[in-house]
């Protein structure tokens, strides 16, 4: 399981958490991230704008939407079915079974406690065998 964190600060507050956990550290798509923190295989700061984009294609958090105090994603073997069991339940799905430019396979939506979860199937994270 892949585990990433979003944070809403500015600019100058991401780079000091850069500076803090950061051995290895590099940017993808603009978004600081790492490989090297203990206990996580991904630990990642998307900037609000960059979580809005990918979810809604604008740069903007819509106001209907409540604004993510986080972000956490769960790589599984099959998002097709994660997001059918998760509607299920009802939850709302912000995207769906969406095929990123990375390659990666993600569906997205605001937990009850105001996280963004994704549902993934990243395949640069999976060892090949």
């Amino acid at each position: 399981m892949g585990i990433r964190v979003e944070v809403t600060q500015s600019e100058h507050e991401i780079l000091r958490i850069e500076k803090e956990c950061g051995r290895e550290q590099h940017s993808r798509a603009n978004s600081p991230h790492s490989e090297a923190l203990q206990g996580a295989k991904t630990f990642a700061l998307w900037p609000l704008s960059q979580a809005a984009h990918f979810c809604f294609g604008k740069d903007t958090w819509p106001d209907d939407i409540p604004v993510p105090q986080a972000w956490l994603e769960f790589d599984v073997d099959n998002v097709e079915e994660a997001t059918g069991e998760l509607e299920s339940r009802a939850y709302r799905m912000l995207t769906k079974n969406k095929k990123e430019p990375w390659g990666q396979t993600v569906t997205r939506f605001i937990s009850p406690e105001g996280l963004l979860v994704g549902v993934t199937f990243t395949p640069l994270m999976r060892d090949k065998k």
